[in-house]
């Protein structure tokens, strides 16, 4: 917990590790979801364990391993913020409450 928030970093978890995980219902302000949003990971049914506010795959645009897998983004829904798309995700935190700050422009994506 940060300043009041919980938040859920599951790295380069797998499969095998979220069931380990998965065996009681997860609440969280913020997932980082795990390994750039690759197909070893972000199982449906661990997904369906976690109460979460946003999610969050960080990973550039166009990178050689094809992250995020869009079977797996499609298992999120309009919580889920990706850095390919905004560049940057900015928070802010107050009085243990998070709010993503949506830009008011992104700029110019250099690919």
């Amino acid at each position: 917990m940060v300043d009041g928030i919980r938040l859920l970093n599951t790295g380069d978890a797998s499969i095998r590790v979220e069931r380990d995980l998965s065996s009681k219902r997860i609440n969280v302000d913020l997932y980082k979801v795990a390994h750039h949003g690759s197909d070893t990971s972000s199982s449906i049914s661990f997904l369906k364990q976690i109460n979460y506010q946003y999610a969050v795959i960080m990973n550039g645009y166009g990178n050689q391993f094809g992250f995020p897998k869009e079977e797996v983004v499609k298992r999120f829904d309009e919580r889920l913020l990706i850095t390919r798309d905004y560049q940057t995700i900015y928070f802010r935190v107050k009085k243990g409450k998070i709010k993503w700050i949506r830009p008011s422009r992104v700029r110019k994506m250099l690919w």
